[in-house]
């Protein structure tokens, strides 16, 4: 247990200025709310805990205004904010009060830590993983950092690199949530649907009262097919706090279920709770579309989903499931030639990316062209995407009564 006083030697804040070094001796009034704010970052990210820490952060700069500590802390609380909602507000107060920090002390591991979230979230993903493997030198035990690095070498379409420095932050630090969460997520999105579960499984038992946590379960586990089990944890990450990504996957459910009217009015909370997320914007209308007399809703819902899409793009200009997404997005308005065009620059880019090809698959139903339709399909099946959802799935209703179709979906 570290005590404030051997705490405050090593929380001395030092900056070059001007050809001489200078110093700050960090108020020892400030350590203790900068120390919950770090430990509040470490938990699951659930928008109440991250005002939490951007409290206990803005306590410590009250009582000393120069801690360059607590603004690198309160950088990274805002960066993950919006990586959860995506409010260009959250970005801009990210980059205010991270240029704070660099400024009182370029050299603190803290600080270096939030430009990395910045550059990760801004999707420059070369420079996000140098600043990690940096990191990483001063610190190999540093789960978080192990985590950064992995998700720079996915976004650079290095998934087998990814995935082993997910392992090595869940070695690392076996009992972080966050860890295990991180794994979850990138072997769900390489189709290792039960991998997946066992990862994301472990992340509830280490933080059971996160609402997040039971959340992405349940979301592996409607990709798994078991939608009992789903309803299950959705339920539950709503009786914790109720959140845009809980109200979208219960959404989902419903919706593979082809109970659209429930599926369209848990999107809609959903999307009151993420106005920013192109994702449940996409959602929503996907479910409006189901429903023949809102079609014009669903329209304009895509459209508000592509304006968003777009402006993620420049953020993120490489990013496979983003473009297969807008392809998806402007096909259903009408928009065939950009439509193609996205989809195809994702298979390219992301083609070891499951929801690559089901957009692509589900784009190809939509216009009629089974032989790409059934590739698509095909390689969703190869990757093991579950087939219950393949039968469920509205968008390749047109195809249930295909041979071929039926042969690729039929029980494994």
């Amino acid at each position: 247990m570290w005590s404030s006083d051997a705490l405050q030697g090593g929380l001395r804040d030092k900056a070059a200025g001007r050809g001489r070094e200078s110093s700050h001796q960090v108020d020892a009034r400030a350590i203790e709310p900068y120390l919950a704010g770090l430990a509040t970052l470490r938990q699951p990210g659930d928008l109440s805990r991250l005002d939490g820490a951007e409290a206990s952060f803005k306590q410590a700069i009250g009582v000393d205004p120069e801690f360059a500590g607590a603004y690198a802390g309160l950088c990274r609380t805002h960066t993950r904010r919006f990586s959860r909602t995506r409010d260009p507000a959250s970005r801009e107060a990210a980059e205010r009060v991270c240029q704070q920090a660099l400024a009182l002390d370029p050299s603190l591991v803290e600080t270096e830590k939030a430009l990395a979230s910045i550059a990760l979230s801004d999707g420059r993903f070369v420079p996000a993983a140098k600043a990690y493997v940096g990191l990483l030198q001063r610190n190999s035990g540093d789960a978080d950092a192990y985590i950064g690095l992995a998700d720079a070498l996915a976004g650079l379409g290095k998934g087998v690199e990814a995935e082993a420095n997910y392992r090595r932050a869940v070695r690392a630090e076996p009992a972080y949530w966050g860890a295990h969460t991180a794994l979850a997520k990138h072997l769900f999105d390489r189709g290792k649907v039960d991998e997946a579960v066992a990862a994301q499984r472990k992340a509830t038992e280490l933080v059971p009262s996160s609402a997040n946590a039971w959340s992405n379960l349940g979301g592996i586990l409607q990709m798994k097919g078991d939608f009992d089990g789903a309803l299950e944890a959705y339920q539950r990450s709503l009786q914790l706090e109720p959140s845009k990504e809980a109200y979208s996957n219960l959404a989902t459910t419903y919706y593979y279920s082809n109970r659209f009217p429930e599926a369209v009015a848990n999107y809609e909370r959903a999307a009151a709770l993420g106005e920013h997320d192109y994702v449940i914007q996409g959602n929503l209308a996907d479910a409006l579309w189901q429903v023949e007399e809102r079609r014009d809703e669903a329209v304009a819902r895509y459209r508000r989903a592509i304006l968003l899409a777009e402006a993620e793009l420049q953020a993120t200009p490489s990013e496979p499931v983003l473009r297969a997404q807008l392809g998806y997005f402007y096909l259903r308005i009408g928009e065939s030639e950009r439509s193609q065009r996205y989809l195809a620059e994702a298979l390219s880019t992301g083609p070891d990316i499951v929801y690559v090809h089901y957009f692509v698959g589900m784009a190809a139903a939509d216009r009629g062209q089974r032989d790409v339709a059934l590739r698509a399909v095909g390689e969703l099946v190869r990757m093991g995407f579950p087939r219950t959802l393949l039968r469920s799935a509205p968008e390749f209703r047109s195809l249930l009564q295909d041979a071929e179709y039926k042969k690729l979906i039929a029980a494994g």
